[in-house]
């Protein structure tokens, strides 16, 4: 079966949406199906392969978590949560330089995706109306991702964190 849906959305709540209400809390869960997944590291000296298809790759859930705070009518605050991880697990058929470490062919091989985002937001209302609101704002976000791989005594993660 061709994977290449990544993520389905299987519940959303939301608890206090009230277009009145000054403190919200959604939660939102997902069922994910890995699909393209491919990685070399390093990119230019990394020995290519996939986590989807090399590897077996399980199928997860997910959850995204967001708060937000209306104030003084116009103001509005939110942080949001969102972390993912996956798991793949097996064999490979030829040596595999990751990050600077050797693993044998053959040797049973855990790889760990993990691809967290959070998320600081605030906008301003300037207009209202019935048919219509104009506001601006700014976001900041943050991803903290890492792919690791284990395996035969050897073990190795890349990291990239920023905003």
């Amino acid at each position: 079966m061709n994977k290449i849906i990544p993520a389905i959305l299987v519940l959303g709540l939301g608890l206090g949406q009230d277009s009145f209400a000054q403190t919200v809390l959604e939660v939102e869960g997902a069922y994910v199906i890995p699909g393209y997944n491919d990685v070399a590291i390093p990119g230019n000296s990394g020995t290519h392969f996939s986590l989807t298809e090399d590897l077996e790759a399980e199928e997860t859930y997910a959850f995204r978590v967001r708060a937000s705070y209306t104030f003084a009518e116009k103001h509005w605050v939110a942080l949001l949560a969102a972390p993912l991880t996956m798991e793949s697990h097996g064999t490979l058929d030829k040596d595999v330089n990751f990050n600077g470490k050797t693993y044998p062919a053959g040797t049973p091989l855990d790889a760990t995706y993990r691809f967290d985002s959070y998320r600081l937001i605030y906008r301003y209302r300037i207009h209202k109306s019935e048919e219509w609101q104009f506001s601006f704002g700014a976001a900041a976000k943050v991803r903290d991702a890492a792919i690791k791989l284990e395996g035969g005594g050897i073990s190795s993660e890349k990291t990239d964190t920023g905003i």
